[in-house]
């Protein structure tokens, strides 16, 4: 056998990546440290007046929803998993079909709160005398 037997190929490496603690605690950590920076960069902005206040609550309700749907994609996703075990090839393209769906209009209506989120930050902009 080669020497490198051991190593996976690079198709595989997502999903190792995906079932790695160390993985989550460093998309965490980046997470967070971008978010804190983006927060200084914001208050900056609002304290020397070229960011109006109003667009704070604009950012909040768009990141509340990308929240709500990203905890119901990997909600179903779970539920889905479960399912899987045991189910015949036909109910596996079923629900795999159907995570498809949930993954579309979850995706759709964040688009509609970012188009609606982007309406409410340019009005907030142009109520802000120069």
């Amino acid at each position: 056998m080669p020497a490198d037997a051991n190593q996976s190929s690079p198709l595989r490496w997502p999903g190792e990546w995906l079932r790695d603690q160390s993985f989550w605690r460093d998309v965490a950590t980046r997470t967070l440290a971008g978010l804190i920076v983006a927060l200084v960069i914001f208050a900056v902005g609002v304290t020397a007046g070229l960011v109006p206040a109003g667009v704070l609550w604009a950012l909040l309700v768009m990141a509340a929803a990308m929240a709500l749907l990203i905890a119901l994609s990997v909600w179903s996703g779970v539920r889905l998993t479960k399912r899987l075990v045991g189910a015949s090839r036909r109910r596996r393209r079923v629900l795999i079909l159907a995570q498809y769906v949930v993954m579309l209009v979850a995706a759709l209506a964040f688009s509609v709160v970012v188009r609606y989120a982007t309406m409410w930050i340019r009005s907030a902009v142009a109520t802000v005398p120069a």
